[in-house]
């Protein structure tokens, strides 16, 4: 896996949501033990590294998003002092 050093990967491994197999397999058409095999730092075809690399990228950007949103959301229904219990004020 040239395309990729095992350190970029295990990186954006490391901020990928649960069940990411499955969402980038929803992304890709790739099969899941292929994906498995490229966050094991396999071989495998270099289109299917690219497409599965930037499916990633996607995943983790559709979290990041959902999760902000749920904390701005949260911010809107909850009291000053509530926010401040939480330390969400500042967030």
């Amino acid at each position: 896996m040239e395309m990729f050093t095992k350190q970029e990967i295990e990186e954006l491994r490391n901020q990928l949501p649960p069940r990411y197999r499955e969402l980038i397999s929803e992304k890709t058409r790739i099969s899941i033990p292929t994906i498995a095999r490229f966050f094991a730092c396999s071989k495998i075809r270099e289109n299917n590294a690219e497409a599965i690399y930037d499916a990633a990228l996607e995943v983790i950007e559709e979290h990041q998003t959902k999760a902000s949103y749920r904390k701005k959301k949260l911010r809107s229904l909850m009291t000053n002092g509530q926010q401040q219990s939480l330390n969400l004020s500042s967030n």
